[in-house]
């Protein structure tokens, strides 16, 4: 666990989490990164790049979630 630092250990989590549709977790997860500094536009690509392995449900379920961080 130290070797890949918090900040981008949340994005990993993020983007396992939207393939999974886990909303409350993902929830969770996304305001810890926003929360470590990590940009909204990052988690946006992070939770995008789904659609490159053909995970077009996970993505939109993924921006479904991270617009209600949207304010």
């Amino acid at each position: 666990r130290k070797i890949i630092p918090l900040k981008k250990r949340e994005l990993l989590i993020v983007s396992i989490l939207t393939s999974l549709k886990y909303d409350e977790q993902l929830f969770s997860h996304i305001r810890g990164a926003l929360k470590l500094g990590n940009k909204f536009n990052s988690i946006h690509k992070i939770i995008s790049n789904l659609e490159l392995i053909n995970q077009k449900d996970a993505l939109n379920f993924g921006i479904k979630v991270l617009t209600k961080f949207q304010s």
